[in-house]
């Protein structure tokens, strides 16, 4: 008789924290943070019907409407990087490297904050440019003073994802109540 209390009660609370999940679940809540939510980037490779191949880079769950063609291959490469400026602007692609300023020489080596899957934006120079080829080959140039955040996705943990979330969200809500005088 012993032996069953201490089982009885686990399982109550099993299935507490099974009630308790699925009501969070359950929440309106969550739909307003499923946009911030940093999900995976998928690159394919997509043939036209006259064989001319393209490279796109989609967030993972935009699904087939992305896919006009043939789909060659597909892959969830741990290099893509996603730069998103102050103003809003987000680009994927792969990390080509640094420049000390605008027209500037590469330099030989990415910096140490650059390859982290949350680079350290901060801790860069603002005089600095980054460089990033992305799907068309085209480079895309960004001076460091420009970007808000700049991650890897597909080299992010559930507990990075999460912090991610909740960093954005505190900044929109800062933004909210900066906008309308509100005291935060």
């Amino acid at each position: 008789m012993s032996a069953i209390v201490p089982l009885l009660r686990a399982c109550l609370l099993g299935v507490a924290l099974l009630v308790l999940a699925l009501v969070a679940l359950a929440l309106p809540a969550r739909h307003a943070l499923i946009p911030l939510w940093p999900v995976a980037i998928t690159e394919l490779v997509v043939a036209d019907d006259a064989g001319h191949s393209q490279r796109k880079f989609i967030r993972t769950g935009d699904g087939r409407k992305a896919v006009d063609g043939r789909l060659i291959a597909r892959s969830r490469p741990a290099g893509i990087a996603c730069m998103e400026s102050v103003q809003g602007e987000s680009v994927c692609g792969y990390l080509v490297g640094m420049r000390s300023g605008l027209g500037e020489p590469l330099m030989p080596l990415l910096p140490q904050e650059l390859q982290a899957a949350v680079a350290d934006v901060e801790a860069l120079d603002p005089e600095q440019v980054v460089v990033m080829v992305g799907p068309d080959e085209q480079p895309v140039e960004w001076p460091v003073a420009e970007l808000r955040r700049l991650l890897h996705p597909n080299r992010l943990s559930l507990a990075q994802r999460a912090m991610l979330t909740w960093a954005e969200l505190s900044r929109r809500i800062d933004d909210y109540l900066d906008d309308h005088g509100l005291p935060g």
